[in-house]
């Protein structure tokens, strides 16, 4: 149907229409009007104002396409073009139109020629005229969370005048290109994809690392995280992070290996805006419950924990998904330990201090009875 059938793009995809395409939400009725300068044979430029009309969802789902979109226009052509159909016998105007569209979405943007049948009208002996038309757009899919935006440009017609038995004018066929009249608002619709897009409740399998500084080591993490969003973008879970071992160095290269466990102290809560999750600071605590040199306990146990829980502040970029999960990443600082036993300051000293990170990969768990 178009040029851009089949034509792909990093973070959108063009295609011809499916034969059963569901937008994630109702679409809504959106309009525009903008003014052209159209070049007429003889006439020269002339203005040319058109309204368009058309049903376009607000929001979309990363990966999910949105329907074909039909697109009405209304075009008032002036008083003066009329009188010059007239000149040649014109009784009537058929055609074509093209209609350049950009779509801009988070990855850059995609040109289209979006084109339109023309109804036959009758030409009065007088004064301006309305024809209207109606076009079709392809389905798009947008592969990233974002803001995407339908941006209406030029136009190109391709018109036939007809004498009233229905035969050419000595106008033929020809072409009007209309140029917009600058200063105008051409977006006919925004559509935010992901994010924001409806609330839901999600359980995602949480596999990870944390690495700590002052004892130069990491250690695996393995956990789960319940959350829900709402319609307003509202993001809120419980992270619950499974206990693990560190392979640490003490004073800078006894090799040390450490059980911890991270222990959130209350819910995640933040926000959701076009794939970026933002969550509010959270207090955690780490517990160490053993720490060995060569296999010999130095120290750790039930009661060796940080003096004071760390701030950590998970954050996620324009990639999260809440049906698809992504990675959530902070830093934060590590107290001192306390309750460690009689070597707590050598225990302490592989663990206090700032530049500690988190790296959490969220997957989705199957539905229950999957």
């Amino acid at each position: 149907m178009l040029a851009a059938a089949g034509l792909a793009l990093p973070g959108v995809a063009v295609a011809a229409p499916p034969a059963a395409a569901s937008p994630l939400r109702a679409a809504k009725p959106v309009s525009l009007s903008l003014k052209y300068q159209c070049q007429f044979p003889l006439l020269g430029a002339q203005p040319v104002t058109v309204r368009m009309s058309s049903d376009i969802p607000d929001t979309a789902e990363p990966g999910k396409p949105l329907p074909p979109i039909l697109v009405d226009t209304v075009s008032a052509v002036g008083a003066k073009s009329v009188q010059g159909l007239n000149v040649v016998g014109a009784a009537t105007l058929e055609g074509t139109a093209s209609a350049a569209v950009t779509v801009t979405y988070p990855q850059g943007e995609l040109k289209l020629k979006i084109p339109a049948v023309l109804d036959k009208t009758s030409l009065p002996a007088s004064g301006e005229v309305e024809v209207k038309a109606r076009g079709q757009a392809p389905a798009i899919r947008f592969t990233k969370a974002g803001k995407a935006q339908i941006l209406v440009n030029d136009l190109l017609l391709t018109l036939t005048p007809r004498l009233g038995d229905g035969t050419l004018t000595g106008l033929d066929t020809f072409e009007s290109e209309c140029a917009q009249e600058p200063g105008q608002d051409n977006k006919l619709a925004e559509i935010t994809i992901g994010g924001g897009t409806g609330g839901g409740t999600y359980a995602y399998g949480v596999t990870g690392t944390t690495t700590v500084k002052a004892g130069n080591g990491t250690a695996p993490l393995t956990g789960g995280l319940d959350a829900t969003t709402d319609e307003t973008g509202a993001f809120t879970g419980t992270l619950a992070l499974n206990p693990t071992k560190a392979d640490l160095k003490l004073l800078g290269f006894l090799p040390v290996q450490a059980g911890i466990a991270l222990a959130p102290q209350r819910p995640l809560a933040g926000s959701l805006t076009g794939g970026a999750l933002k969550l509010e600071p959270v207090p955690v605590t780490t517990k160490v419950s053993s720490f060995t040199l060569f296999g010999i306990p130095l120290g750790g146990g039930d009661t060796c924990t940080t003096e004071k829980p760390s701030e950590v502040a998970l954050t996620a970029d324009g990639t999260f998904d809440p049906a698809k999960g992504g990675t959530l990443k902070g830093t934060y600082d590590l107290a001192a330990l306390t309750g460690c036993g009689v070597l707590n300051g050598v225990v302490s000293s592989a663990f206090a201090g700032p530049g500690n990170t988190l790296a959490l990969q969220l997957a989705p768990k199957p539905a229950t009875g999957q």
